[in-house]
Order: C-alpha cells, then sequence, then structure tokens
C-alpha cells in the first residue's frame, strides 16, 4: 500500500465528508422556486385544511339530507314504474287470452 507523502497531514475519511454533506443537505430550507413548482405539480406537502370539520360536517349534514330526499323521491318513481309494468302485463295477457278466446270462437 502506498504510504503519504507527507505522514504529519492526516486525510479526512470519505465517509465523515458524506455524512457531513447529507447533514448539511438534511437541514438545507432549499429553494422555495422548487417547492412551488412541486406544488404546482401535486408533489408537494398537502395544504392545511382551510376550513375546520365542523363547518364541513353542517355542509355535509345538508347534503346528505338532500341526497337522502332525493334516493326517497327516486324510489317513489321505482314502485310507480313497477305498479305501471305489473298492470300492462296483465292487461297483455288479458288481451292475448281474448284473441285466443275469440279466434277459438271463430273456428268452430
Amino acid at each position: 500500500m502506498a504510504r503519504p507523502t507527507n505522514p504529519g497531514t492526516v486525510q479526512p475519511e470519505p465517509d465523515a465528508e458524506l455524512s457531513a454533506a447529507a447533514r448539511a443537505v438534511v437541514h438545507d430550507a432549499g429553494d422555495p422556486r422548487i417547492d412551488a413548482h412541486l406544488a404546482a405539480l401535486g408533489l408537494g406537502p398537502d395544504p392545511a385544511p382551510a376550513t375546520s370539520r365542523r363547518a364541513h360536517a353542517a355542509a355535509d349534514d345538508a347534503e346528505v339530507v338532500a341526497l337522502r330526499d332525493r334516493v326517497a323521491a327516486l324510489e317513489l318513481e321505482q314502485t310507480a314504474l313497477i305498479t305501471r309494468t305489473n298492470v300492462l302485463a296483465a292487461l297483455l295477457a288479458f288481451a292475448i287470452l281474448v284473441v285466443v278466446a275469440v279466434v277459438a270462437l271463430l273456428l268452430l
């Protein structure tokens, strides 16, 4: 192994230099332009919520009530459509029966 030319100077270890550089990077605040760019890309930290949870709860409650009313109206409409379909099916069956009866009477 080669010996250093000047035995009195001590070379710092490469690992120590890397560790110091890593600590410097971690503690560096960074460039705010990069943070703004990352935020524009959706890669920045999540923004703090602008409104409280209670304010959202009131809006959510009103939305839930409106959605429940809409679901109730749709269920009533569905029930009416099912009833109408059943009546039409019964009338169709009766009409088929009448046609068969008329054809049977004409053929006798």
